[in-house]
């Protein structure tokens, strides 16, 4: 069984950017659920091309991604949630990954 860390990337248009960190050993993948560009269309699913060694190299590029898709549409973050728990990497160390990435949201852990 593959375990598996939620997180949500909330969008100025409502709409969320899923992102799920996979551990599968000896390291980390991401996948990243994409919302639909018109009511017409479906997610689009976009994965890692590599294994992260840490959970904290998988989340950085895993927010990346997500940023650039929400610059393409001219859109933002504006709030960080991990709906399961943070199994992975914690609410402390995402902030330290956000800040890296000049990202200054909150984080929550269960809506909260």
């Amino acid at each position: 069984m593959i375990e598996v860390h939620e997180v949500r990337l909330h969008l100025t248009d409502g709409q969320s950017v899923e992102c799920y960190l996979e551990k599968i050993p000896p390291g980390y993948m991401g996948e990243l659920f994409f919302p639909p560009m018109s009511n017409n269309l479906l997610k689009v699913l976009f994965r890692s091309p590599q294994q992260f060694a840490t959970a904290n190299e998988c989340y950085e590029w895993l927010v990346s991604q997500a940023l650039r898709y929400a610059t393409e549409f001219n859109l933002a973050v504006d709030r960080i949630d991990n709906p399961c728990n943070d199994p992975f990497i914690k609410r402390p160390d995402q902030q330290i990954v956000l800040a890296k990435l000049n990202v200054a949201v909150p984080v929550l852990v269960n809506g909260q």
